[in-house]
């Protein structure tokens, strides 16, 4: 794998073979002047009162770039100048020609250029602070004040200026400590719920699985985290390689909140949490990247345009499957959760089309219907809700459906007192949220990919719901119902050989069953849950 830059810097033109001749940057040179000019006289008197926004800025089609035309073909004739080879080759087996606006005879199209260059050089010349570059969305994001904002509107390559949305996180819920069991301990029952032991019978791990866990953080030095195999970490608040909490005294003015890494490492362990002979993750030898993009200071809302560069980045750099256990609720109406105006859902849709299956948690915002949160309303993402033990639905769970009627969630699993890796102690313990629910999901897709790697992102879709327990009359409190990935293992395939993979599996369970004080914790657990929760 390629080693982890920034994300924003965008390829050398010349590299792709770009035109180097071009009357653009002219045209920029005496526009800019005049337009700061004019900003400058109509902002007098004004500065005390402008204040900075972040702001998405979109772009003009990129065929109007100087830069890039006649580039394009130099790119769909060297693929790899852009992209990792498993990118490459998740794209030609999973991705979706008609959606992801490609060169026909290739997998790579307009959208894998970075920004125009000449565009993104004007818009710091206005002054605004660069933050990200989408190459999905041909857009920008940035700080700017009232003055900038305006100037930024006003250059003739840009078609719109839209504020990013933003989202402040809830207090986490309180979390029980338990001493380390061994086998699946504590976790027995969350991953036995859904079938994922079973997978484990015919040696399905994830193994080969590349997962991108876009979350608040992650400490990698937790036991539990010990031998996650992490092939590139990106942190998108502070653009460096440290997903951990870092501090002023550490490394300068970065994270403000002592839990800022707590979140993640406790999805991080639902998906590959192992720790001497416990397993808590099911899918622990998949392959990790990992992205920090959520903000948990309380003061500063978490900004939606993270989440779009992270999804941008893990695409590039091979991810099979995304982690999404975050949303965004604040800033937009479930009339704009229809699927395709959010500008994560957006995102999400075209890592599905790009045949990343991207895992999204459907939101803790309660029992009332459409109460979803962003990206959850993506049709491409497989939205998660929570259950019990018993599988009965949490009440903080969302609801669905989407703004245009779509079931939503698609799929449940363990998100009431989840079994989890503690940061802030060291050990581990107990969660609730469709945040633990969403990984539980996708370890065991991570186990489906590691069998069937060809599966599409729509095939993936069916075979988890098409078996689950609520598949003939699915609703939008729990979908489909509980996922069965045992049942979804043998999706499109005869009887005779789903028979042929399971006939030593009862041979195996029988010859390695629960210890009883493994079954005695987990009962004591549960009954203390039942009454506490």
């Amino acid at each position: 794998p390629s080693s982890p830059s920034s994300p924003s810097s965008p390829s050398s033109p010349s590299s792709l073979g770009m035109d180097q001749h071009h009357p653009q940057p002219l045209l920029i040179l005496i526009f800019l002047p005049l337009l700061l000019l004019l900003l400058l006289f109509q902002g007098q008197g004004q500065a005390e009162t402008s204040k900075p926004h972040v702001v998405w800025v979109f772009f003009h089609a990129r065929d109007e770039c100087a830069m890039y035309r006649g580039g394009r073909e130099a790119l769909w004739n060297d693929e790899e100048l852009v992209l990792e080879v498993h990118t490459l080759q998740r794209r030609r087996t999973r991705g979706d020609a008609s959606k992801g606006h490609w060169q026909q005879g290739t997998v790579v199209g307009w959208n894998d250029l970075p920004v125009c260059p000449l565009w993104v050089e004007a818009v710091e010349a206005t002054g605004a602070t660069l933050r990200h570059q989408s190459r999905w969305l041909n857009a920008v994001s940035v700080v700017a004040e009232d003055d900038t904002v305006r100037a930024l509107t006003l250059l003739p390559f840009v078609t719109s200026v839209e504020p990013v949305a933003q989202e402040r996180r809830s207090t986490p819920a309180p979390r029980r400590r338990l001493s380390r069991e061994y086998e699946y301990g504590a976790a027995m029952r969350q991953i036995q719920q859904v079938k994922e032991d079973l997978l484990h019978h015919v040696n399905l791990t994830g193994s080969g699985v590349i997962v991108e866990v876009i979350d608040s953080g992650f400490l990698l030095s937790h036991p539990s985290l010990a031998d996650v195999h992490v092939r590139a970490q990106w942190d998108f608040i502070h653009n460096d390689t440290n997903t951990e909490n870092c501090f002023v005294d550490e490394c300068g003015e970065h994270d403000v909140s002592s839990s800022q890494h707590n979140h993640g490492t406790s999805v991080l362990s639902c998906i590959a949490g192992r720790e001497d002979d416990m397993i808590f993750g099911a899918a622990f030898n998949a392959e990790f990247l990992l992205a920090k993009t959520e903000e948990l200071s309380f003061e500063e809302p978490s900004e939606e345009d993270n989440l779009v560069a992270a999804l941008e980045w893990g695409e590039q750099r091979g991810a099979d499957i995304a982690s999404i256990s975050l949303g965004y609720s604040l800033w937009y109406s479930q009339e704009d959760l229809d699927g395709m105006s959010a500008i994560s859902t957006i995102a999400v849709q075209e890592a599905v089309a790009r045949g990343m299956i991207v895992v999204v948690a459907a939101g803790n915002e309660g029992s009332a219907p459409q109460t979803l949160t962003a990206p959850a309303d993506a049709p491409g993402a497989i939205t998660v809700g929570a259950v019990d033990m018993n599988g009965r639905i949490a009440s903080f769970s969302s609801r669905g459906p989407n703004a245009k009627g779509r079931i939503k969630p698609d799929i449940v699993a363990r998100g009431v007192s989840a079994f989890i890796a503690l940061a802030n102690s060291g050990d581990q313990g107990w969660g609730s949220g469709t945040s633990f629910a969403t990984p539980i999901i996708t370890a065991g897709i991570a186990q489906l990919l590691e069998l069937h790697e060809d599966w599409t992102p729509a095939d993936v879709m069916e075979a988890i719901t098409t078996t689950s327990n609520r598949a003939n009359a699915p609703d939008n409190t729990y979908g489909y119902g509980l996922a069965d990935f045992a049942a979804a293992t043998c999706y499109g395939w005869t009887e005779e050989r789903c028979s042929q993979l399971w006939k030593d599996t009862d041979r195996a369970a029988a010859q390695v069953p629960p210890s009883l004080f493994s079954i005695f914790v987990v009962v004591c657990v549960s009954c203390i849950t039942m009454i506490l929760v």
